[in-house]
Formats: structure tokens, C-alpha cells, sequence
């Protein structure tokens, strides 16, 4: 078990599924939300330039689909668990770009895996929750290195 979220890190930095980096943006937004008959895992963020958005969208899609997480990382009270890919709970993750003059959004969206063959170790509705909570983010960092240098007093 991870005993910081950064400690996970040197899977992104190399290999053949090596994360690059993401623009800098303003905002981030991670949820949950029901549209129609679907629930969804929504991860939105705002850029201050036009052009971010549909940069970075290839990058949040690999970095989501190669992403796992320990869903106890940070809770003193959980057993210690294993890291789990966030794709048992909410598959596939597709993104959205919307451009406007002066700024851009990146909405990602995964529906919501639910059933009784389910893998048990999936969050459903509650993954963007467990994210947050136990501040399993690393997605999100714009540079792997510079949020580990950061973490490391660097």
C-alpha cells in the first residue's frame, strides 16, 4: 500500500503508457451526475486558453484509462488494500471539448458500472468521492515531476 498518493508515481513516468503533461488550467470539477437513465463520473476543468482543452483531451483519456488508485490510501481506519484501476468503476471515459474565444473546457465523462457481476472492489457513483477523500488525484497534476518535487520539498 501506497503511504502518500505520490508514491504511486513511477508508473506514469515510464514505459510504454507514459503520461505527459497537461496545460495549465484554472479549475477542476470532479463528480457525479445522472442524465437521462445514466450515472456518470464527470472530471471537468477550465483553461484560460482556447486551445488547451482539445490539446490535452488524448492526454486526460490515457491518463483515466491507465489510472489506479488505493481506495483506502489515507484512511487509517480502511484494512490495507491493493491499488485499483478506476476503470472497474466507471468505463468507457470519453472527453468533450468546449471552445470559446477567450477560454476552453475539458469535460470528461465514464458511465457509472453497475451489476451483480460486478468486480467488488468498484466505487459505482461513489468513485469520484473515494478520489477526492482520500486524495488519490495524480491524474490531475499537470507535471508528475514537478507534483513530486513539490510533495518531496524540492
Amino acid at each position: 500500500m501506497n503511504t502518500r498518493p505520490v508514491d504511486g508515481l513511477d508508473r506514469y513516468t515510464t514505459g510504454a503508457e507514459q503520461w505527459g503533461r497537461l496545460s495549465p488550467y484554472s479549475l477542476a470539477l470532479l463528480g457525479y451526475r445522472v442524465r437521462e437513465d445514466a450515472e456518470e463520473t464527470v472530471v471537468a476543468l477550465f483553461y484560460p486558453d482556447p486551445e488547451a482543452a482539445g490539446n490535452d483531451a488524448p492526454e486526460l483519456e490515457q491518463r483515466w484509462n491507465s489510472f489506479h488508485y488505493d481506495p483506502s490510501s489515507g484512511l487509517l481506519t480502511e484494512p490495507e488494500s491493493e491499488e485499483t484501476p478506476v476503470t472497474r468503476s466507471c468505463f468507457p471515459f470519453s472527453t468533450t471539448v468546449i471552445r470559446q474565444a477567450t477560454h476552453s473546457v475539458l469535460v470528461g465523462t465514464c458511465p457509472v458500472l453497475r451489476g451483480e457481476d460486478l468486480d467488488p472492489t468498484a466505487q459505482g457513483p461513489n468513485l469520484w468521492r473515494s478520489l477526492f477523500d482520500t486524495r488519490e488525484l495524480q491524474f490531475l497534476a499537470g507535471d508528475l515531476e514537478d507534483l513530486r518535487n513539490r510533495v518531496d520539498g524540492n
